[in-house]
């Protein structure tokens, strides 16, 4: 089996009713501690005053094309540098902790709680425990008191918006129920509950602005309900909108078989209505362009660009994910018989080696890239096994 066969193994396992791999589906929009946000310049100001004073939601028919994008300065990124070693370039961000807590549990890194704290997920059925690992001592404490819904099926992984950390359950007949708890931890309290009937639950993204809880569905739409609870409601004209960065979201879905990223050939700002197209290709093929606020990548030429057309050039690896998470970090992969995994900052052109070595075709090679597979809808922490430890990176403390 070659390269090329692997990753289409690894991409079809990742489809719509497969478990989504970990870290996460969700994106962190807010996070609790001051960090540098991308793509946070191309809110307006109009954003703030409508997180204030409430907003109107007016938003015109779409078009595949869009309107031509607002000038948006974005330093070009250097000719992509030759791979060094991940801790090497970014030795503040990555984290080599053993593959069990104290307590002999295995664990799976959820999000960052503060710059040494990491929550962290045990139990892999619908029932977890969730503790706060101290990277500096390596104790952990339990940091969530929750008891999933009777007859829970799946619980997701947890993402954070504002101050509050978010899950959700699926139980029986396809019940979704949301949860919330504080960063600082304590007893879990429901939101809503959504009648759905996706295996995994149908959400793309979930964000908290304004003592409100917004969410897009894979079916389309962008909901929002007070975070005191309530029933979920539809917000008018995002029918056929996916969030993808609060409070951006896409226009079109994809196909099915592309998994879960919206294409983002139009993004829409759901509290002003503004909108921004993207560049035309003349010469796209039936590959489409994966875009975000800033960055657009084409898997089947390896290639980027920004959303006005400008920094073309091509990646140094076969990209085998979607967008980049963060509007800048993308994972990469060779082409020869030997498996080896890079990380790609698109804003700077640094290219980090993760220090996998496996053989093409082989289940160790296949689980290591699904493990380092990069999507915007992840919680931004990259994590995989290596030598007999774990490897964290916190992708949000990367300057």
């Amino acid at each position: 089996m070659n390269i090329e066969d692997l990753l289409r193994e690894a991409l079809a396992d990742m489809s719509v009713e497969a478990e989504p791999p970990p870290p996460s589906r969700f994106l962190r929009s807010a996070p609790a501690r001051p960090r540098r946000r991308w793509g946070v310049a191309l809110v307006s100001a109009a954003v703030v005053a409508a997180l204030v004073g409430g907003s109107t939601f007016l938003i015109e028919k779409l078009s595949a094309a869009g309107p031509e994008p607002a000038d948006r300065t974005v330093v070009l990124p250097p000719k992509p540098a030759p791979p060094r070693p991940l801790k090497e370039i970014w030795p503040g961000a990555v984290h080599t902790l053993p593959l069990e807590l104290q307590n002999g549990l295995e664990f799976a890194p959820q999000v960052f709680l503060d710059d040494r704290t990491l929550l962290v997920r045990t139990g892999e059925g619908p029932k977890p425990g969730f503790w706060a690992y101290d990277l500096r001592t390596g104790q952990a404490r339990r940091h969530i008191t929750f008891a999933a819904p009777a007859g829970t099926d799946h619980t997701s992984y947890v993402t954070m918006s504002a101050g509050q950390l978010l899950w959700f359950t699926v139980g029986p007949g396809g019940m979704l129920d949301i949860f919330t708890v504080p960063v600082g931890g304590g007893t879990a309290r429901k939101v809503t509950s959504i009648n759905q009937t996706m295996k995994y639950g149908d959400i793309d993204l979930m964000a908290v602005a304004g003592g409100k809880l917004y969410l897009s569905r894979r079916k389309g739409g962008v909901y929002t309900v007070p975070m005191s609870g309530g029933v979920l409601a539809l917000m008018p004209g995002t029918d056929r909108l996916h969030l993808m960065q609060w409070p951006w979201a896409a226009y079109p879905q994809p196909p099915m078989a592309r998994g879960y990223m919206p294409r983002g050939d139009v993004i829409v700002n759901v509290l002003t209505g503004e909108r921004m197209g993207r560049f035309k290709d003349p010469d796209e093929s039936a590959s489409p362009w994966d875009c975000l606020l800033v960055w657009c990548v084409q898997a089947s030429t390896n290639e980027a660009r920004r959303r006005d057309g400008s920094g073309a050039h091509q990646m140094p690896g076969l990209s085998y994910d979607h967008a980049p998470v963060l509007d800048r970090f993308k994972t990469l992969t060779t082409r020869d018989d030997t498996v080896r995994v890079f990380l790609y900052d698109l804003a700077t052109g640094d290219t980090a080696d993760l220090g996998i070595r496996e053989k093409a075709g082989t289940r160790q090679a296949s689980s290591l890239l699904e493990q380092t597979s990069l999507h915007p809808y992840n919680a931004p922490v990259l994590f995989y096994r290596l030598n007999g430890r774990m490897v964290v990176v916190d992708l949000t403390a990367i300057d």
